[in-house]
């Protein structure tokens, strides 16, 4: 809620900043401990707004990593209606919000902040998560090639990037779309091609567009 954005937030800010501990850089390999949760929690996948809820659970495990929030079914269930309501009254619909509707979710109902990166490149992400801070991913699903998904997956998909690994050259996700997605590993050339805001009616050509975050 924006109201979280005043002098509370600053506290928080102030808490997560005296309990961070940079991670290890020098094996060439992090992953953030961020909470994982799947967007259907209790398993209504062909129900929304879960069956469309990528941003939406992303965003909350993002929040979580910040806050400290416990992650249980129940929670996420009410969170992500919470935030679908929301979208319904201010943006007239739910689905496949692209990075600047999601940005402004981000600001106006969670306890974090979001930045529209245009561009990004892989240093840029990894700079990130040396710095503590997930990167969602805003990504055409059909370039992930995630054998876990469904086959009538959304071709507009997000998830969070935990974490990378320069040796295997992959990043690390917590990909909402499928109760195998903690810690997937996706190849870095992957997360790079994958990476296309939402557009209509050409879903794989959006710009190239990711949301830094930040407590």
């Amino acid at each position: 809620m924006a109201m979280l954005h005043t002098s509370s937030v600053l506290i928080l800010a102030a808490a997560v900043a005296a309990t961070f501990v940079a991670p290890d850089t020098s094996l060439g390999a992090v992953i953030l401990d961020v909470p994982f949760t799947v967007q259907a929690p209790f398993n209504s996948w062909r129900a929304q707004p879960f069956k469309d809820a990528c941003e939406e659970a992303v965003i909350i495990m993002a929040e979580s990593y910040y806050t400290g929030d416990d992650l249980t079914p129940t929670y996420v269930r009410n969170r992500i209606l919470a935030f679908a309501a929301y979208e319904k009254k201010y943006f007239g619909f739910h689905q496949d919000t692209n990075s600047d509707y999601t940005e402004l979710l981000i600001d106006a109902q969670s306890k974090i902040w979001g930045t529209v990166v245009l561009n990004p490149t892989i240093d840029q992400i990894k700079k990130e998560i040396d710095g503590g801070r997930p990167v969602i991913h805003i990504a055409y699903s059909p370039k992930l090639k995630n054998p876990h998904y469904r086959l009538r997956m959304n071709p507009y998909h997000v998830v969070l990037i935990v974490g990378y690994d320069e040796a295997r050259a992959e990043f690390v996700t917590h990909d909402p779309g499928t109760r195998f997605g903690e810690n997937y590993r996706y190849p870095m050339n992957v997360i790079m091609d994958s990476n296309h805001d939402y557009q209509k009616p050409n879903k794989g050509t959006g710009r190239h567009a990711m949301i830094f975050t930040e407590p």
